[in-house]
């Protein structure tokens, strides 16, 4: 399956929109810090299965982790839902951030 960035940008949203009802949380200033902990949960789960795949992490958390390329995509979604969340129109900042980093002199 290929998917276009409209449609994962349309994913999030809808997972946006089944958070903030599932947690009555439509329009709660406070929602943005929730779904910030969340992102910041799912790069400790990065960092963890990353950790794991250079033999550095834990036997006893070894069990429990995902692999490297779900924890990428919890990241990419989390944050997705955050940019949502905080008004952020996240392909225009992406294409934006682009052009910054082709800019560069190095």
């Amino acid at each position: 399956m290929i998917m276009n960035f409209d449609e994962l940008v349309k994913f999030a949203n809808n997972e946006h929109e089944r958070l903030v009802t599932r947690f009555n949380a439509k329009d709660n200033p406070k929602t943005r810090y929730t779904m910030l902990a969340k992102l910041m949960e799912e790069m400790g789960e990065l960092s963890e299965a990353i950790l794991k795949s250079d033999n550095l992490q834990r036997a006893d958390k070894e069990k429990i982790m995902g692999d490297i390329n779900h924890e990428i995509a919890d990241v990419i979604l989390c944050s997705l839902v955050l940019a949502r969340e905080l008004g952020v129109d996240a392909e225009k900042a992406i294409i934006e951030k682009m052009e910054k980093i082709k800019s560069r002199k190095y």
